[in-house]
């Protein structure tokens, strides 16, 4: 589980709050797999809470870091606003902590990567000591299948990537979800 928190400040030359970006690893799961309502959970939260102190305007904004399945500790709407204000806690206690630097200077890329077709080879010995080939599998194991090849039009083959630094960090946008290993 990957447990720091990023924090950049944007302010004005008046060192008025202006924004706050801010980076954790967690996935918006307060809710549970049952949730079918449109909802920011907990990083909602995060935000609002960071906003209303910060006050004058300033705008909090939610990074996801490398959260592969890091959920949430507690769920429900009151565990998505006592995680998020918890997370919001911990940015706005890192807000002193962040140096201002003048004429930061910004860069941005993006560039399509080219990969090979996507496919799923399908390790019948591993599975089958996981999961003991429940009755979903039993028919795939009948065909002898390893390895499925998808339709290129379903799953692209060229993949954007794009990247955006300020100063010295370096925001790298992964179409897909990130882990930790």
């Amino acid at each position: 589980v990957d447990e720091q928190v990023g924090v950049m400040r944007v302010e004005d030359r008046q060192g008025k709050p202006l924004a706050v970006l801010f980076n954790f690893a967690v996935h918006g799961t307060s809710l549970g797999k049952n949730n079918m309502e449109y909802t920011a959970d907990c990083m909602g939260y995060a935000e609002r809470h960071v906003e209303a102190q910060l006050g004058l305007g300033a705008v909090a904004i939610f990074t996801n870091g490398a959260e592969g399945d890091a959920k949430p500790t507690q769920g429900g709407w009151s565990g998505a606003q006592c995680v998020g204000e918890h997370l919001g806690d911990a940015v706005l206690g890192l807000l002193p902590q962040a140096v201002p630097a003048q004429d930061v200077p910004l860069k941005a890329v993006r560039q399509l990567v080219h990969f090979p077709q996507p496919y799923l080879h399908l390790d019948w010995a591993a599975i089958q000591g996981a999961l003991n080939f429940p009755q979903v599998f039993a028919p795939l194991k009948k065909l002898n299948v390893k390895v499925f090849k998808f339709n290129s039009d379903w799953l692209p083959q060229d993949i954007p990537f794009a990247a955006i630094r300020v100063g010295n960090v370096v925001f790298a946008g992964v179409p897909g979800e990130p882990i930790m290993d």
